[in-house]
């Protein structure tokens, strides 16, 4: 049994996390089993097993715990196989957000990444300003943000992933018109387009809005302070929010699995501290102020559940 000790400034391991898997199996279990809430609370609904509205429920919240695989899609870690990541990706995305192809998220994500908490262009920051009484409505619309602010690099992208994205366009116009031509407008808007608002609001205010708190400081200018850890609870934290509560980690290591990231902090806990980063009080809303020190309760951050290799 490894002791939690074991599992601190422990460089073999660092490297070991740092490899990409070739099956990323807690993603793909993931995965399949949200694609299949999904789909058994629509045929339940359907079938007249439970309410629409509870399938609502069920479908949006789903979604939000569906972001983690098709996050981890973009960034290639499902595993080794550019297809397998592409496929989740557009399986997944294809329930987020019927207008807004896969590639089209990918590529808004990766400039988020060159660019957080930065003005401008970087799409996420959108959601984050404006007054407070109108952010909620952006985090359930996300997905059209990020459309909008794709148009602005339309003429520059490549011709291929222009195609993918009006050919899914296209597809949903034509399937989203069958449904209500054939009655099933009702069905289209429980079971399908509510739930989508419903997983995009909670995965906007986890994913995006939290951790980029207050905003001030640029990953261009400090990447350890662009972003934070919500350090504590992590035995709760961290299975309800994906990871995400050390979403400062994801954009160290983008490419690193969401499951492995509280282990790979820990595992160059002593250089993650020494850049002084941003950290979160498990139920806090900003960040400690700078140059904060190590403390007893850093050895707190190791002690999480689900840390699968």
């Amino acid at each position: 049994m490894v002791h939690n000790d074991d599992l601190i400034n422990n460089k073999d391991l660092f490297d070991t996390l740092r490899q990409q898997p070739k099956l990323a199996w807690p993603t793909i279990i993931m995965f399949i089993l949200c694609i299949g809430f999904i789909l058994i609370s629509t045929w339940a609904a359907i079938n007249g097993y439970i309410s629409y509205l509870a399938a609502c429920l069920i479908t949006g919240t789903t979604g939000y715990f569906l972001f983690s695989p098709m996050h981890d899609a973009i960034h290639s870690s499902v595993g080794h196989s550019k297809a397998l990541n592409t496929l989740v990706g557009r399986i997944s995305f294809f329930y987020y957000s019927t207008f807004v192809a896969f590639e089209l998220m990918r590529f808004i994500h990766f400039r988020h990444h060159r660019n957080a908490n930065g003005p401008g262009d970087e799409a996420d920051h959108i959601i984050q300003s404006g007054p407070a009484w109108f952010r909620p409505i952006k985090w359930a619309f996300l997905d059209y943000i990020y459309g909008w602010k794709y148009l602005g690099y339309w003429k520059t992208r490549p011709k291929s992933e222009k195609q993918n994205i009006i050919m899914m366009l296209l597809l949903t116009i034509v399937l989203w018109t069958l449904l209500i031509i054939n009655g099933y407008l009702i069905e289209l808007l429980m079971l399908w387009i509510i739930p989508q608002r419903i997983s995009f609001f909670l995965l906007s205010f986890v994913f995006v809005y939290l951790p980029h708190l207050p905003n001030e400081v640029s990953e261009q200018e400090d990447v350890y302070r662009s972003t934070s850890n919500r350090v504590g609870m992590e035995w709760l934290l961290s299975p309800l929010m994906g990871y995400q509560n050390y979403h400062l980690v994801h954009h160290l290591y983008p490419d690193v699995p969401f499951y492995r990231m509280v282990k790979i902090w820990n595992s160059r806990l002593d250089e993650h501290l020494s850049h002084d980063p941003a950290t979160v009080s498990p139920l806090g809303l900003y960040p400690r102020p700078a140059k904060v020190e190590r403390n007893d309760n850093t050895h707190e951050q190791s002690s999480t559940i689900g840390d699968a290799k």
